[in-house]
């Protein structure tokens, strides 16, 4: 197993995820977001969208499994991290994370 310390500068690690209706409503249901542009697919489409945007949140809190699993050395702690957004995701979209 890869350590933390093997990492060299401009290294990245990479994971792929979709995300899944299931997945989805799971962080509407624990977050209690529940905004018309995550929820109501009329509103999205009035607001330029093809359809409900996913959740900047979602994705963030899915960074926690790769610190904690994928990251190598494993259980890795996050002091600070910088999310950027460029476009909007939707359900049943695969992203690809990279760290």
């Amino acid at each position: 197993m890869k350590l933390i310390q093997d990492i060299t500068e401009g290294e990245e690690i990479s994971h792929q995820i979709t995300i899944t209706f299931r997945l989805y409503q799971q962080f509407m249901d624990l977050s209690g977001d529940t905004s018309p542009i995550h929820s109501n697919k009329n509103f999205a489409q009035a607001h330029g969208f093809k359809d409900v945007l996913g959740y900047a949140f979602l994705l963030t809190a899915l960074l926690s499994k790769i610190y904690g699993t994928i990251f190598p050395g494993g259980s890795e702690l996050c002091l600070q991290q910088e999310c950027n957004f460029p476009k909007p995701y939707y359900i049943n979209d695969t992203l690809t994370f990279k760290i």
